[in-house]
């Protein structure tokens, strides 16, 4: 029975080393995998960050254009009724 006791805690000691090595490269692994996903989530982040800019550039714009345009506006109707009086 000692022998076979033995035996089965030499079992048992290899199957930890063995788990604790898988343990250590599944977390480099994931820890890989985690970089990877982290860096991704910055570039979209980037990418949105930049998208809403420009929107917000080009909704400037466009107010800036309609701004002028209705002083356009403005200017016109007061030459025609300055020239209609």
């Amino acid at each position: 029975e000692s022998q076979e006791a033995d035996a089965a805690q030499d079992e048992l000691v290899l199957k930890v080393q063995r788990l604790k090595a898988e343990l250590v490269l599944f977390k480099g692994l994931m820890s890989n995998n985690l970089t990877d996903l982290d860096t991704k989530i910055q570039e979209k982040a980037m990418k949105v960050d930049m998208d809403i800019c420009r929107r917000i550039d080009i909704t400037a714009k466009l107010c800036d254009v309609a701004q002028q345009r209705n002083c356009e506006d403005m200017i016109q109707i007061f030459q025609v009724n300055s020239a209609g009086v």
